[in-house]
């Protein structure tokens, strides 16, 4: 997948992106790229669920780091928010379940020969919230 690296929430160009605007609008951010995968009715593309499961699993890392491996970039960038919104882990939750079952993004692990090494790194942030 082109703009991917690695198995990771933030190994993909969408993700880093996304982990700048956070950086700047905090919280708010994340949770609008969560919600716009929870209220996405149609076909959810691969770049809208890149950031969902990046902002999920920031919110899961800052609840458990110990669950939730992040390159020491992005462990920063958890380190210097303040704690989510309380509504965030139902959020995350809704968000990684979408992507997982139902998306682009997961279409095109599918083709891949590393599917069930993504759902194993995706549901960390499950197994976090």
């Amino acid at each position: 997948m082109m703009g991917t690296w690695g198995l990771a929430a933030f190994e993909n160009d969408d993700a880093v992106d996304l982990g700048y605007e956070i950086e700047e609008g905090g919280w708010t951010v994340a949770t609008r790229a969560m919600a716009k995968v929870i209220l996405k009715f149609g076909y959810l593309e691969a770049p809208d669920s890149q950031r969902g499961v990046a902002a999920a699993t920031l919110v899961a890392a800052k609840r458990r780091p110990d669950v939730v491996d992040l390159s020491p970039e992005v462990a920063i960038l958890r380190d210097l928010l303040p704690p989510p919104p309380p509504f965030s882990a139902q959020l995350a939750r809704l968000t990684l379940n979408r992507v997982m079952r139902r998306s682009e993004l997961q279409e095109l692990w599918a083709e891949s020969p590393e599917l069930d090494e993504w759902r194993a790194e995706t549901s960390k942030g499950l197994q976090a919230l």
